[in-house]
């Protein structure tokens, strides 16, 4: 006998709705479940995936038993299952009845809030800094009806034998402050959606116009079109070949890799964007459609690039050339200098290095390293399995002293012992404080050691 299940979930803490090896998954709670109300191993079938992060107002999956269920299964189900999972009904259907071939439609909703509001940070994109023109992202949706190969949307590393889809419906509606993307298809694709959703965005944004959405959608190469600001220059705009051609003979590291260097806060990171152009480097803005998770897939998609955020490490290291600048400091003034900054803070883990830099780099610079900030991003926006794992570790900020820098030609004579101490670490504070990670009592602490230290010169 067949039953359908008809459930909604909350996907946040889940990659997606199928079973996957080493990860949580939808499906994976749903088997468990069934298979124990049952006392039998039952295999779910659901109508169609879900990306990791997305959730379902409605899903329907069946599967196959032998004997008629009695009594409130639906009741049994959710007494095992997560409270971010939930089974509305439980019904019997034709044998030939399947959840994934007969489904007629699939629909999508995209929100997107024009403003801040703490309540939707799971459920919805917040756009604060930027105004859309929604007639034209209407206008460029429309196209979306009038083709069937969605390739240039698609994660192309996917189990999939057509990159066909017929899409009923695709249109922008605004409410208030809400703006939800209404998409309807036969079928989907991977990230299909949500690269849809960022491209029409663009064209909302001014940066791509409705002809060069309709040119991405033929291309079945997106990426050729894909705009990026330049994050010092205003106004400047490269696509992807201008910006290679222009970065070709001074981003490349000693791989061969072509390495973005990118900002997702111009105004919190300006300070490492100005000091990667002053080296000579382009710094590009993927503030708005770009998270960890999309630039982990552009990174499959294109060819030796690697994105490399610009607070990500020293500007020296951003792009590694295997250049090296020595330190005036003798052995010794090096482990004196790497002592007095050895400290820690609540839920942070610390490590020192001093390095030769450019005299006019800032004395102390604090960075985080780009793999475990992608992780905890991702983990913060997912959650489950390993982005649990990756959610519950310490923020890992890397402090580089820039032995070359005038200062600690009199910080390390200084005499006064706890005066020094409190010397290097405001300059310590400086640059925590600039990747936003000096709060609570650490930022009182930091205060007050500044007015101290003001006073006494």
């Amino acid at each position: 006998m067949r039953y359908f299940i008809e459930l909604s979930y909350n996907g946040k803490n889940y990659h997606g709705w199928q079973i996957q090896p080493d990860v949580i998954s939808v499906q994976e709670k749903l088997n468990s479940a069934v298979s124990t109300v049952l006392q039998e191993k039952i295999e779910v079938v659901g109508a169609g995936r879900t990306d990791t992060g997305v959730h379902a107002s409605q899903m329907i999956a069946h599967f196959n038993v032998k004997k008629e269920l009695k009594g409130d299964v639906s009741y049994k189900l959710n007494s095992l299952l997560p409270h971010d999972i939930v089974v509305h009904k439980v019904f019997l259907v034709d044998a030939d009845r399947h959840a994934r071939f007969h489904a007629v439609s699939r629909s999508y909703e995209y929100k997107i809030w024009l403003g801040r509001n703490p309540f939707l940070l799971d459920f919805s994109w917040q756009l604060h800094s930027q105004e859309l023109n929604v007639d034209l992202m209407n206008a460029a949706a429309k196209l979306l009806l009038e083709h069937t190969d969605f390739q240039t949307f698609s994660k192309v590393k996917t189990d999939v034998h057509t990159y066909n889809c017929d899409v009923t419906e695709a249109v922008w509606r605004q409410n208030g402050e809400e703006l939800i993307f209404y998409i309807s298809a036969n079928r989907f694709l991977r990230n299909m959606v949500r690269a849809i959703v960022g491209t029409l965005v663009d064209v909302g944004l001014g940066k791509i116009t409705k002809d060069d959405f309709r040119k991405i959608i033929e291309s079945k190469k997106g990426n050729k079109f894909l705009i990026l600001e330049d994050a010092a220059e205003a106004g400047k705009f490269y696509t992807l070949d201008e910006y290679k051609t222009t970065t070709e003979a001074t981003q490349k590291n000693k791989e061969g890799k072509q390495v973005l260097l990118y900002t997702t806060n111009p105004v919190g990171q300006d300070a490492f964007i100005q000091a990667a152009v002053g080296k000579g480097y382009k710094v590009i803005k993927l503030e708005t459609m770009v998270d960890a998770a999309f630039i982990n897939n552009v990174e499959m998609k294109w060819e030796g690039v690697q994105f490399v955020r610009v607070d990500a490490d020293v500007v020296d290291n951003l792009i590694d050339k295997q250049e090296n600048v020595d330190s005036v400091l003798s052995k010794e003034e090096v482990e004196q200098a790497k002592k007095l900054f050895e400290f820690q803070i609540p839920e942070t883990t610390i490590t020192v290095e001093v390095k030769g830099l450019s005299q006019d780099v800032a004395p102390v610079i604090a960075t985080r390293p780009e793999f475990m900030r992608r992780m905890k991003d991702m983990a913060g926006m997912s959650g489950g399995g390993m982005n649990a794992f990756y959610a519950q570790m310490p923020d890992e900020v890397h402090l580089t002293i820039n032995g070359n820098h005038p200062i600690y030609q009199t910080l390390l004579k200084e005499t006064n012992t706890d005066k020094q101490q409190k010397q290097a670490r405001n300059l310590a504070d400086l640059a925590l404080l600039s990747q936003g990670l000096l709060k609570g009592a650490e930022l009182t602490s930091f205060i007050n050691r500044s007015v101290e230290l003001t006073s006494q010169s």
